[in-house]
């Protein structure tokens, strides 16, 4: 006859199995705990690297003690310097609550912190202006239309107001208008807007504070035309991977290249966004009216996409009354 258990024997099994568990899983919890910190060193090594590209090709993070400069993080995912999503110390929503600090104290210290806890310590460029629209929160996000009063340098001082933002970037749109008869060259109308970046480039050459566009990609081609106008503005880089040349291109290929252009002609594209259409009135009263876009009709460089006085989206044949309105790109650290 088969014999069970004696309840000692059960007690014996019980307590050896305790303290197996007592001893082994300590270890265990460790060895995890030590596998989630290898991952999160990890994370935040390729987190680093990628800020150190990033700060690299935008080349407008000055080394100077004590200046500290909040990214973030999806910042990083979404222009391609780092992979998404990102885990990081099982925090949910990484990529939304998290910046990478970066402070200079003889060198760069950079450290993950959520975006409330990462104050910005350099000069601010632009002072919001105070208007009926609620502006920025806390967690930095901004309005569009929103004014600021911007320190172009020492002395001069002009108001723009938000046009669109982009991660941790904003574009912001000149209140008032700028120069006459600046889109395009003469009666034979063959360099599109070359006068108008022509005289864009003059106008803001000692805007100290303005850093240059390095991201500026556009290209304005309807229906792929080379021979019948102007085919539209766009960037490259430098053989040495370090600077952006601005490029306008114009009738038969003619290439205009401007060098450290600080401001540039608002996209049709753009003020679409915000509401603009053909209908009267139909855009917001923030963006103004009576100029002209970056836009050519159909690649025509002597008619251009033009806010009218009533405040819609038109085409008009460029004349000697009309001017444009600029557009000028800042991080969001450069906005109090």
């Amino acid at each position: 006859m088969k014999k069970g258990f004696t309840l000692v024997e059960l007690l014996g099994v019980i307590i050896i199995l305790s303290i197996i568990v007592v001893t082994v899983t300590p270890n265990i919890i460790n060895t995890i705990k030590k596998a989630n910190r290898q991952s999160d060193i990890y994370v935040s090594s390729m987190v680093y690297s990628a800020l150190q590209k990033y700060m690299s090709d935008y080349d407008v993070f000055e080394k100077k003690e004590g200046n500290t400069y909040c990214i973030p993080i999806n910042e990083l995912t979404q222009t391609g310097y780092l992979e998404s999503p990102v885990r990081y110390k099982d925090i949910s929503n990484v990529e939304d609550i998290m910046s990478v600090k970066a402070t200079y104290g003889f060198e760069w210290n950079y450290s993950i912190v959520r975006n409330n806890e990462c104050i910005s310590t350099v000069e601010f460029i632009c002072d919001r202006v105070d208007t009926a629209t609620i502006g920025f929160t806390p967690e930095g996000d901004y309005e569009l239309g929103d004014e600021y009063t911007c320190k172009l340098n020492d002395s001069d001082t002009a108001n723009f107001v938000i046009l669109n933002t982009n991660g941790n970037k904003v574009s912001l749109l000149s209140t008032t208008n700028i120069g006459s008869s600046k889109w395009y060259t003469s009666a034979s109308n063959i360099s599109g807007p070359t006068d108008a970046y022509t005289y864009i480039s003059a106008y803001t050459l000692d805007w100290t504070n303005i850093s240059p566009i390095n991201n500026f990609s556009f290209i304005d081609t309807a229906n792929n035309c080379v021979s019948c106008g102007y085919n539209g503005i766009f960037t490259r880089k430098a053989e040495n991977n370090s600077n952006y040349t601005t490029i306008i291109k114009a009738k038969n290929n003619n290439n205009v290249p401007y060098v450290n252009l600080k401001a540039r002609l608002p996209m049709y594209s753009e003020l679409k966004k915000v509401g603009c259409t053909t209908t009267n009135n139909s855009c917001p009263t923030w963006v103004g009216n009576s100029y002209y876009l970056n836009d050519s009709v159909l690649e025509s460089s002597n008619s251009a996409y033009y806010i009218s006085s009533n405040g819609a989206f038109t085409t008009k044949t460029v004349n000697t009354t009309d001017g444009i309105r600029i557009v000028i790109e800042l991080y969001k650290f450069n906005l109090e």
